[in-house]
């Protein structure tokens, strides 16, 4: 959902242990009177959301190790399908097919990209006034209708960029009279081979995304769910606690939390 910054889900639960605390040392002066913000059910609920966080993080590190082993295997593609590109612009191809190589080219190298594609962008909210966004955007070079399919603009940008290369690699296949290149890193045998390795990264990656995927959620839902989520109890017992008075307010007053940007 949102990435795990020292702004973000950490310095939630931070902070909300460090409310707890000083809550644990007001003694019997913090006594509120609706149960889920009363100090043992805060107690758990922190435990919970602390604990939530660690599974998730327990998993993402494993994940970032396969998306940079699927990065490394990427670096290479540009390089290649320009060489293939100028190869077959040396031919006799027709003007047509010679377009239509270019423009997949453009989409997987992200070369003139914006011919091709529309980037989309979405804004963000916050906890409470003046407080800062959790989520960072991000966009894949080669990503184009990435805004609301329930993956992220990064993944797209692999799936695209593999879908292009199938596409450039077939055109360059029915077309061997005018493709055939001596050169071993440039024929279509080498290209299949390419888009293999380069698929296999790619469900390797997707794999591993949906246990650390389903952690998010779980640690999402112990934070900011609704009325029920630590970041709402905390910021309901700073109520309370405005109610006693500026001298315990001013304790916890400087105290902020943030929430998740809202999907559109």
């Amino acid at each position: 959902m949102a990435s795990n910054s020292e702004t973000g889900h950490d310095k939630n639960i931070a902070n909300a242990e460090t409310m707890i605390l000083i809550y644990t040392g007001w003694g019997g002066n913090y006594a509120p009177g609706t149960a889920s913000i009363k100090l043992p059910q805060l107690v758990a609920k922190h435990l919970a959301a602390k604990t939530k966080n660690k599974d998730f993080n327990d998993l993402d590190a494993p994940l970032k190790v396969i998306e940079d082993a699927r990065r490394v295997k990427y670096e290479p593609l540009d390089e290649v399908v320009r060489g293939c590109m100028g190869i077959y612009e040396s031919s006799d191809a027709g003007d047509g097919l010679i377009k239509n190589a270019r423009r997949l080219v453009d989409l997987i190298t992200g070369d003139n990209v914006s011919k091709h594609s529309k980037k989309k962008g979405k804004g963000g909210g916050t906890a409470e006034g003046g407080e800062g966004d959790l989520n960072g955007g991000t966009n894949g070079g080669a990503a184009d209708d990435a805004a609301g399919q329930g993956v992220s603009v990064s993944q797209q940008s692999f799936d695209k960029r593999l879908e292009h290369l199938y596409q450039f690699k077939q055109l360059l296949a029915a077309d061997s009279a005018n493709y055939a290149p001596v050169e071993a890193n440039r024929t279509v045998a080498f290209l299949d081979g390419l888009y293999d390795s380069l698929d296999t990264a790619n469900t390797a990656v997707k794999a591993a995304k949906i246990p650390v995927d389903e952690a998010a959620d779980a640690r999402d839902l112990e934070l900011y769910e609704p009325e029920l989520g630590l970041v709402d109890l905390m910021l309901r017992s700073k109520k309370y606690v405005k109610g006693l008075g500026d001298a315990k307010y001013n304790a916890v007053k400087g105290i902020k939390f943030t929430k998740p940007e809202k999907e559109d």
